[in-house]
């Protein structure tokens, strides 16, 4: 079955773009081969009864949107690419220039959720991503009604609506009169989230003429459901408002699963994260410097072979390079795992020198060297050779 629903796949990828496609699974059943041709025609002809759930996710997305004030649609996902799929949404849109032809539909998803994250992280430079997001689930509380044996389910934000960041105040209308500790649920789509225990000061005797609690919650951008603030009206005169008292609930909360993460475990954690990056920092540069030895090398081994080199070269140069090169290159190879990023350096840095004398010996063999001559060229070639030195160790430097 799985090998039928891989050709199935590849031959509505095959159609997507021609008129036919012949599709062929050995061994099917019993020794026996499958082969068929399939039209794009005869496809369409098989797919016909679900075409009415192509616009759905338009209509729906759409529906409280003036479509006149839509400049384009992003397809996003490989069926998508479907000819009959792209007919019906320019059928619904009205135009086929409302379906947006300069985005990667495979990595439009990704992109934007990546455009979307560091906008809400605040952290990094951006342009604006403005993204209106509707919440699937419904984010709602329980409390129990006095005299009630059942609990009293209140909506706070339903689902379908449009109520990231937003906040709701609700009065407890089922609790007008008491003074007892209030439990509070929250829930998202009927899991629990967390219950929260509020208490108050007061007694009966304290608000002879009733009680009111209020309480505010709240939906950030991250659908993280949460009681933001609570409080409770004790009323002493019902005939003078400005007797009423006001007083804030002290909460006590109980987590149904995952906790809040409290500031040691985020400063842990932001320390692991730090340590993960330097590690894969520390990795990369490694890398990077076993990509130039080997670069060093077969470039030492190539500059080797040269025929200018091989006829005015210094021969015991030229062959200490040459077992240089093999023996770093088996190195690399086999011994290399557990050396570190200097070591590897280093011997980067040894190839290169190498190289440097083999080059200035080779473009000054033509000329015949007095002592002082020769001096100079020594001179010269250790000025080099530091200046190498040098520039590895501000690399070095730089990249601590």
């Amino acid at each position: 079955m799985n090998r039928l629903w891989q050709a199935a796949d590849k031959a509505k990828l095959v159609l997507s773009a021609n008129t036919e496609t012949r599709i062929s699974v050995e061994s099917l059943y019993d020794d026996i081969d499958f082969r068929a041709l399939v039209t794009r025609e005869e496809f369409e002809d098989y797919t016909s009864e679900n075409f009415g759930r192509i616009n759905l996710p338009l209509i729906n997305a759409l529906s409280e949107f003036d479509i006149n004030n839509l400049k384009s649609v992003i397809l996003a996902g490989g069926s998508t690419r479907v000819p009959f799929v792209q007919k019906h949404l320019t059928t619904f849109l009205g135009s086929d220039d409302m379906i947006a032809k300069n985005v990667n539909a495979d990595e439009a998803a990704v992109i934007g959720a990546t455009y979307r994250g560091v906008s809400m992280a605040g952290m990094f430079r951006s342009k604006a991503a403005n993204v209106t997001d509707i919440i699937f689930s419904d984010f709602e509380i329980s409390y129990d009604p006095i005299g009630s044996r059942y609990p009293e389910f209140v909506s706070i934000f339903p689902a379908e609506s449009n109520s990231l960041g937003a906040s709701k105040s609700v009065v407890l209308d089922k609790l007008n009169g008491s003074v007892d500790d209030v439990e509070v649920t929250l829930y998202n789509s009927g899991k629990t989230i967390c219950k929260h225990i509020l208490s108050n000061k007061y007694n009966e005797s304290s608000c002879p003429s009733g009680t009111e609690f209020n309480l505010t919650f709240s939906l950030s951008d991250s659908k993280i459901f949460s009681l933001k603030q609570a409080y409770m009206l004790c009323h002493t005169d019902p005939t003078n408002t400005t007797l009423t008292k006001k007083t804030y609930l002290t909460d006590k909360t109980e987590y149904d699963g995952y906790k809040p993460m409290t500031p040691h475990i985020k400063q842990n954690s932001i320390t692991k994260l730090k340590n993960i990056a330097k590690k894969e920092k520390q990795r990369w540069e490694r890398d990077e410097a076993v990509n130039n030895l080997e670069s060093s090398l077969y470039d030492l081994r190539g500059f080797l072979e040269e025929d200018e080199v091989l006829s005015r070269g210094p021969l015991s140069l030229i062959n200490k390079a040459d077992v240089l090169v093999s023996q770093y290159l088996e190195w690399l190879e086999f011994d290399s795992d557990g050396a570190t990023t200097a070591d590897i350096k280093e011997k980067t840095e040894e190839v290169q020198i190498l190289k440097i004398k083999i080059k200035t010996y080779t473009e000054l063999s033509d000329e015949l060297l007095s002592l002082s001559e020769f001096e100079k060229m020594c001179n010269k070639t250790n000025e080099m050779v530091f200046k190498m030195q040098d520039f590895m160790l501000s690399i070095s430097q730089q990249e601590d």
